[in-house]
């Protein structure tokens, strides 16, 4: 019984699971020769030293958090409340939020709103000031800036948009390559030119562990072969055809210890027009494991509002 027991799920799992088609509609990119390894800091907070780092977060963006304010810790972060804004704080100190919805307006009219230029310069100032960025040498760079739109009625009847603040998306660029999959941060600037929200995801570099060359590298057929294996072991049976339409070398942020070279690709399925990313390792012996996040923030790409 057991052995006709096996036979089943033999046969099950080589006539009963079929997997999408992967086409290469790109070649593979220059491989880089400048990259390295990164060792990031990974710092054990205090209680004291959770809450003083979120109260300065929180204060620098204009709002007040009374001496007394209770600090509970739910779910591995530190909540700090102040009468409007609910911040949050990993026990490392290196993923913070916070939000004041009421700030957004909803169904109000927004007064005065700055333009994007002056909510680039708002939120800067905010990061440096609150010592979430360094002035020098942290690779920020703004990769997008767009907005939160709401549709109000009018007393005649009719539909009006209203921007209800400018959002500015950041990431992290090493050696002229982006970071991804963590090194991110956005900021929300609101009515009366001040920050209304913030999500940081960000790990200071504490030194380099070494220098990459090409004969630590993968080869190229084992990247497409990866890149293969990858959507194959990702997507669904009976799933439509998918093209990749980029591969290009980055760094990969597992959000762990390291930041390490990787490849990124880019891909889509044909009828649905599904927009995936992914990523595989560049290094033979890469120091942590390169995880593509599907069925998380990066299997649809992010159609930003402008």
């Amino acid at each position: 019984m057991k052995r006709l027991f096996y036979i089943y799920i033999i046969l099950f799992l080589i006539l009963g699971t079929t997997y999408a088609d992967v086409y290469f509609n790109t070649k593979i990119q220059n491989l880089p020769l400048n990259m390295k390894i990164y060792e990031t800091k990974v710092n054990k907070l205090s209680k004291i030293q959770l809450v003083n780092k979120l109260r300065r977060v929180i204060e620098t963006a204009g709002y007040n958090v009374p001496l007394d304010s209770s600090a509970k810790i739910i779910e591995n972060k530190l909540s700090l409340k102040s009468d409007d804004v609910v911040g949050l704080i990993s026990k490392d100190g290196t993923k913070i939020s916070f939000s004041n919805f009421k700030a957004l307006k909803i169904n109000k009219d927004v007064i005065d709103l700055p333009s994007d230029d002056e909510a680039l310069d708002i939120a800067l100032s905010f990061l440096y000031d609150s010592g979430l960025i360094s002035r020098e040498n942290s690779g920020i760079y703004v990769e997008h800036i767009g907005g939160i739109m709401q549709v109000l009625a009018t007393p005649m009847g009719s539909l009006r948009p209203q921007k209800k603040a400018v959002v500015i998306y950041f990431n992290r660029k090493l050696d002229g390559y982006p970071v991804l999959n963590g090194s991110n941060i956005t900021v929300r600037i609101g009515d009366n030119y001040s920050p209304i929200a913030l999500v940081y995801n960000w790990r200071k570099i504490k030194r380099i562990v070494g220098e990459v060359t090409p004969k630590m590298f993968i080869s190229k057929k084992d990247i497409y072969e990866l890149i293969k294996n990858d959507i194959a072991n990702s997507f669904n049976p009976n799933s439509e055809d998918i093209f990749v339409t980029k591969i290009y070398p980055v760094y990969y942020d597992s959000g762990k210890k390291y930041i390490q070279p990787a490849i990124c690709y880019e891909a889509e399925t044909k009828e649905l027009g599904l927009k995936i990313r992914g990523f595989i390792p560049l290094l033979q012996n890469p120091p942590e494991k390169v995880i593509s996040p599907f069925f998380g923030q990066h299997l649809m790409l992010p159609e930003k509002i402008k």
